[in-house]
């Protein structure tokens, strides 16, 4: 597999103490206090001040662009390939601070819901407003009602199909989708704008997990996400866009063809020993015979010894 990357204080005295010295306590900041601050040097004033200051723009730049690095302490069940920069992490030991889903393309007829056509008496501003509500229906059916459950913190990469004429995504697909999360989820724009990110697939991402097999992090804290060099254009051209596009977020591990890395039959998941290990299914296994030996019917048996090929592919 080849990578393509990159002095303490001082103890508070108790006012209940019997020591009138100890005692003496003025609330409210009182004249002890205010006469301390005016008989303090201008100057001690005024570099306590400037380390506030420093303190609270330190933190701010902390806040807005957050250190850029992979711990893999924070995934026990890793299994660090130092040769290859890369962390393998397991699907249910990963954060979801980033998550890849797809929309659909703004269409007049969609799965198991009437076609939108126009009727008589109406208008073309009303036809385009159930169109786009008719967009929210396939929307909330397409994706039901994750979009308030993943953490506050997910960036959320939406995959927009791009159009046969122009080999370019609409812009309406984007405004009617921000739209639906505002409407029907209460999203602010200031959330819209920190957590969508949209990039281009050739067509519509309904399994975002089909279309590659995310292994885990590189020493810069990228996604990687291993591609198959033999996987359809729908795929290679979804994941290629999301790393040229997010390029700080994602990186690309390509694989040799005749091993499928389609998501839906393919997962890293963690072995009794603890250790991450590879679960491929039937059919990522008919796939690789298919593409090593021309043909191999999906009804076939296949004997232990292709079960151990496909094994020592994968």
């Amino acid at each position: 597999m080849t990578l393509t990357i990159d002095p303490p204080e001082a103890p508070i005295k108790n006012p209940t103490s019997s020591h009138p010295e100890e005692g003496r306590v003025e609330s409210g900041g009182g004249r002890a206090s205010s006469r301390r601050w005016r008989s303090a040097p201008t100057w001690l004033l005024a570099t306590l001040a400037a380390g506030v200051l420093a303190l609270a723009w330190i933190g701010f730049e902390r806040w807005t662009n957050p250190p850029r690095h992979f711990n893999a302490k924070d995934y026990p069940l890793s299994l660090n390939l130092d040769n290859l920069g890369l962390t393998l992490i397991p699907e249910s030991e990963r954060p979801l601070d980033r998550v890849v889903l797809g929309i659909d393309r703004i269409s007049d007829s969609y799965f198991l819901l009437p076609k939108v056509e126009f009727r008589d008496g109406m208008n073309p501003k009303q036809l385009e407003m159930v169109r786009e509500m008719m967009y929210w229906v396939d929307l909330e059916l397409s994706h039901g009602h994750m979009w308030n459950l993943f953490p506050a913190d997910s960036v959320l990469y939406i995959g927009v199909p791009v159009r046969s004429d122009n080999g370019q995504s609409s812009s309406r697909e984007r405004k009617w989708f921000e739209e639906y999360l505002r409407t029907r989820w209460t999203w602010n724009q200031d959330q819209i704008r920190r957590r969508i990110r949209f990039f281009d697939t050739p067509d519509v991402v309904i399994w975002g997990q089909d279309i590659g097999e995310v292994m885990g992090r590189d020493r810069e804290d990228r996604t990687v996400i291993s591609l198959g060099k033999g996987e359809p254009d729908w795929y290679r051209g979804a994941v290629l866009n999301l790393v040229k596009d997010y390029p700080s977020e994602f990186a690309l591990a390509e694989t040799s063809p005749p091993v499928s890395t389609e998501g839906g039959d393919l997962e890293l998941v963690w072995g009794t020993d603890r250790r991450p290990m590879i679960l491929a299914g039937r059919f990522a296994a008919i796939r690789y015979f298919q593409r090593t030996r021309g043909s191999f019917p999906i009804t076939q048996k296949a004997a232990i010894g292709d079960v151990l090929e496909a094994k020592r592919a994968f």
